[in-house]
């Protein structure tokens, strides 16, 4: 589609969108009458889309409604309902402007970077506690606060809140099983995270990596593995506990984690030693190993003593 072709469906779609618009302001107090010339628009929007498919817009929406005032609040913040009827359709859109995004209840899945980049949007609801959530959805949301996630959500996938620098606290449902690689990455504001009562048995890689304010996070104890660099630079984080379940910690797991004394719930030394290795934990740091408050120095040392008298 060249230009001059790109400047005329647009130009024909302003012009409809603009009669519709004028019809629906003179007809507001008929209700059907307004219902029905949104979904004309809703129509025009999606021959928008198709006609912008050649130049990299793609968007396919079964119907998206928009009022430019929220009446549930007084607020004059732009605010969106998206409803899809079909969540196997692929669609995909940056809603520039939205502040506030209601997910409705058929909407089966937010698909890979729906939201991402987001730059004004705040706050976030689902009305359906099974949709599913792909990887980047929210990526780049900068302005995000506020999100309560679907309750039956399976996992956190990867990138999924990568760089929401705003984001100050996050609740992980009960039915989460993992944390997918760089899910938390650079959320810089991110101090509360409420995952104890899950059924996590995976931090990936770099999940929580650069979240500089976490200060409160309990782990699960169904938790396996702790991925590399899965808290790099969590440098307000000052208490945590290692449940028994834990069978490996990565590489880097915990570096330049400068106030962090972990605590480790298994009772076996060669166990412990295996899980401080690689884990970026420095010498000089303490941890809790049966109660006793124990710099890693001397923990290891104590350690290859206790082997060299069996």
């Amino acid at each position: 589609m060249n230009n001059k072709q790109k400047y005329n469906a647009l130009s024909i779609a302003l012009v409809s969108l603009s009669f519709v618009g004028f019809i629906m302001k003179s007809l507001k107090k008929n209700m059907n009458f307004c219902n029905f010339f949104c979904s004309i628009s809703a129509v025009i929007i999606g021959c928008l889309v198709v006609a912008f498919a050649g130049a990299g817009f793609c968007c396919l929406l079964d119907k998206f409604l928009f009022s430019k005032n929220d009446t549930s609040e007084s607020t004059s913040s732009t605010f969106f309902v998206f409803n899809v009827n079909n969540g196997k359709k692929a669609y995909k859109r940056q809603f520039s402007t939205a502040k506030r995004i209601i997910v409705k209840s058929d909407a089966q899945k937010i698909l890979s970077t729906c939201f991402s980049g987001c730059s004004e949007l705040s706050e976030i609801y689902f009305t359906n506690e099974k949709t599913e959530i792909d990887e980047s959805a929210f990526a780049g949301c900068i302005a995000l606060k506020k999100i309560k996630l679907p309750s039956e959500l399976n996992s956190i996938q990867q990138y999924t809140f990568a760089f929401c620098e705003s984001l100050p606290e996050i609740s992980i449902p009960k039915s989460v099983e993992n944390i997918g690689e760089y899910a938390f990455f650079g959320c810089s504001s991110l101090s509360r995270v409420e995952v104890k009562n899950t059924k996590i048995d995976l931090i990936g890689k770099s999940a929580f990596e650069g979240c500089e304010s976490l200060s409160e996070i309990s782990l699960p104890d169904t938790i396996k593995t702790i991925g590399k660099s899965a808290f790099k630079d969590c440098k307000s984080l000052k208490n945590l506990t290692i449940p028994k379940s834990v069978k490996a910690i990565e590489e880097d797991a915990f570096s330049d984690c400068t106030k962090l004394k972990l605590e480790f719930k298994s009772s076996g030394r060669e166990q412990v030693k295996n899980l401080l290795e690689k884990s970026g934990i420095k010498k000089e740091q303490k941890i809790k190993f049966n109660g006793e408050d124990i710099t890693v120095e001397n923990f290891l040392a104590k350690s290859d003593n206790t082997k060299e008298q069996k």
